[in-house]
């Protein structure tokens, strides 16, 4: 079974954008944004597509569990741009989810 979350985390991981991931597979940002919010069927071409684009295997989007981001706390000392603070988020809460299986 497909996890629409998976998408966010993995994209948010490798630091697209959803228009950047969208022209990457061949699909609009509006219909990727859909998808990410399970209101639009992933099919296997474009379930390929993704896995290669992110670098994750087909598996990884399957995983029937959802993964939670991470909510973690630093101190802040210096300014984290937005974009790498979620890619710091998504690589915890994946690397949390393998720790954790």
């Amino acid at each position: 079974m497909f996890n629409p979350a998976t998408i966010i985390l993995a994209r948010e991981a490798r630091g697209f954008t959803q228009d950047d991931l969208a022209s990457k597979i061949g699909l609009s940002q509006a219909n990727l944004s859909k998808i990410e919010k399970g209101l639009l069927g992933v099919g296997p071409e474009t379930l390929e597509k993704l896995s290669e684009a992110l670098d994750f295997p087909v598996t990884f989007f399957h995983q029937s569990e959802v993964l939670m981001r991470s909510n973690f706390y630093y101190r802040k000392r210096y300014d984290i741009k937005g974009k790498s603070l979620k890619m710091l988020r998504a690589k915890i809460a994946i690397l949390t989810y393998a720790i954790g299986n």
